[in-house]
């Protein structure tokens, strides 16, 4: 039986093998540094029943009526974690760039080579990483007060399967994603994240220090396992 289509990602932080479907059904293996690469084959093989369960279920979900399968350049974006709306308008030029800008406090105009819709969800992707930094990062700095977690900087990116991370030297990633999320979930994983400024692991004590600051963690740990429903696909590197 061939193997499934898979990546794979060597991570500084990893001290196991994991495998990972993303929010689009792409597989990714993360490794610690030092795996022996030759390995990973035989991991998907053995795993390969895990994996068609795991890539059917997200096909699943995607094709739920409120998941939002189109990938083409929307009209308007919804954000829910900050209760938000933007018109979109497009503008085209004979250019083959594309800029974005704000007008207004609901209003985004797309001007230049809008014919070109990875341009344009491009430069709506610019405009996330720019609107998670005016809105995610102060959010996550009032988190850390009201718990007394203190980090020592954040930073936005668009992981594929992390809604957010944490180094060891207590810097938080966050993914602008977290935008199209409700607004508990996005202050449950600025919590954990803060957690883990204290035990960088998933240990007994983590879930202690978290359910401190989050009695219900569990179900709303569950619920970020399907929130990439929330996500639409234009949003997707």
């Amino acid at each position: 039986m061939s193997l499934p289509n898979y990546s794979v990602r060597v991570s500084h932080r990893a001290k196991n093998v994991s495998l990972n479907v993303n929010t689009l059904g792409a597989i990714e293996v993360v490794v610690p540094v030092g795996y022996d690469l030759d390995r990973v084959p035989d991991l998907i093989h053995r795993k390969q029943r895990w994996l068609k369960s795991a890539v059917e279920q997200v096909a699943s979900i995607r094709s739920q009526p409120d998941v939002p399968l189109t990938p083409s350049c929307p009209e308007q974006i919804t954000l829910q974690a900050i209760d938000r709306t933007w018109q979109i308008e497009y503008q085209p030029v004979s250019s083959s760039l594309l800029i974005w800008r704000e007008q207004g406090n609901n209003h985004i105009l797309l001007k230049g080579n809008t014919q070109n819709e990875k341009l344009c969800q491009k430069a709506l992707r610019s405009w996330l990483t720019t609107t998670a930094h005016r809105y995610l990062v102060p959010w996550l700095y009032k988190v850390s007060q009201k718990h007394q977690l203190p980090f020592q900087k954040a930073s936005v990116r668009g992981q594929r399967t992390l809604w957010a991370s944490c180094s060891n030297n207590q810097a938080i990633s966050i993914n602008y994603k977290l935008l199209f999320l409700p607004s508990p979930l996005v202050e449950y994983v600025f919590t954990h994240e803060l957690c883990h400024t204290i035990h960088l692991n998933h240990s007994a004590k983590f879930w202690k220090l978290v359910s401190k600051y989050e009695a219900n963690y569990q179900q709303l740990d569950k619920e970020l396992n399907t929130a990439w429903r929330y996500v639409p696909l234009w949003a997707e590197e």
